[in-house]
């Protein structure tokens, strides 16, 4: 492992830098592990990483493809400037060096590229968490949601039923206490009218019994309220009706 860290600390220069792999994730935010694992991932860009990792096995099958038939051309050349004398084989020398160089070009190549890809994928994978555990929490945690929201749903039900039936007394009770005050507002009413009937006719009886015995007569309370003339005119007939003549005694 030491020696892997040391390589791609030696390759650094050679990574792209404006990969999204090759950026330094963030700091995990706190202790929590799950927004390190999320905003490890979210560094490593998967999708793009499997993008490259297809593209660069697809190179590799290329080359392997090249390189086998470019090995047995070079096999085959060889074996045939061996066979050659002195004269020709420095003749047909450049040829088969140009031919070696093609092949060594190809493998130097193929080897920066494949390096490449993988110091890009191990950078980027070195710097997540393990995300089995993760998951395997994850999945506990919805295990043990799937058997608490159905209990959660229940208890949600009961409580809206109580609160129906709770609504349901409070408008009854607002209602007969609407029906209640209606009832005492039409009986202060009556009394009132009734205490100011009273009042009306002892104030008749109070008037009449301050003046006279002959005071004045109904038509004087012309203008007044029809009880307040109707119990004066009762009053004054009793205390100030036509007196017995009387003869004086010699």
């Amino acid at each position: 492992m030491a020696d892997i860290e040391a390589l791609v600390s030696a390759q650094a220069g050679q990574i792209d830098s404006t990969n999204p792999a090759t950026e330094e994730a963030p700091r995990p935010e706190g202790d929590n592990k799950f927004q390190h694992a999320i905003s490890a991932w979210r560094t490593i860009d998967y999708t793009n990483l499997i993008s490259n990792l297809d593209n660069t096995a697809s190179e590799i099958v290329t080359y392997q493809r090249d390189s086998t038939v470019q090995r047995k051309d070079l096999a085959q050349k060889t074996k045939e400037f061996r066979k050659l004398d002195d004269g020709a084989k420095l003749t047909e020398i450049k040829g088969l060096l140009k031919a070696y160089q093609g092949f060594i070009d190809l493998v130097t190549n193929h080897s920066k590229s494949i390096n490449s890809t993988f110091l890009q994928a191990y950078t980027s994978l070195s710097e997540a968490p393990d995300p089995y555990p993760l998951l395997e929490a994850s999945v506990d945690a919805m295990l043990v949601s799937e058997d608490t929201v159905p209990k959660l749903s229940e208890e949600n039900e009961r409580l809206q039923k109580s609160v129906s039936t709770l609504t349901s007394q409070l408008e009854e009770t607002e209602a007969k206490l609407q029906t209640e005050t209606t009832a005492r507002r039409e009986l202060e009413s009556n009394l009132e009218t009734r205490v100011k009937e009273v009042e009306s006719t002892w104030t008749a009886v109070v008037i009449y019994r301050l003046t006279t015995a002959g005071g004045s007569p109904p038509s004087s309370c012309a203008g007044q309220p029809e009880s307040f003339q109707v119990q004066y005119a009762a009053a004054y007939w009793f205390y100030a009706g036509p007196a017995p003549d009387t003869e004086d005694e010699d």
